[in-house]
């Protein structure tokens, strides 16, 4: 049985900030790959912390830019694999019928 492996986030925004010539801001990486905020915000996030990607604040705005020569990073995975069940319900900290005492 072969797994649909999907890209990472984090490969899918390096890929996005390569390809541009220009600065790209947050908003415009996520309404370009369909990512959520926390996504592009987390890719983002550690793109810059290992040097792979850098931004400039102008105007209240950052504007994000690839830095492919100050790369730090050991390992870098294109894809993912989904897991293969759900996780499992956090269990609650109170039992039904006694929510009137938290209050």
């Amino acid at each position: 049985m072969k797994k649909f492996k999907d890209p990472t986030s984090t490969s899918l925004v390096e890929r996005a900030l390569r390809e541009c010539d220009d600065f790209r801001t947050m908003a415009q990486l996520r309404d370009l790959l369909k990512l959520d905020t926390n996504h592009t915000s987390a890719a983002l996030s550690h793109l810059k912390k290992y040097g792979a990607a850098d931004c400039i604040e102008a105007e209240g705005t950052l504007w994000w830019y690839a830095t492919p020569d100050t790369d730090r990073r050991i390992r870098t995975v294109e894809e993912r694999t989904p897991e293969a069940g759900p996780r499992k319900p956090r269990k609650r900290r109170v039992k039904k019928g006694n929510e009137d005492l938290i209050q």
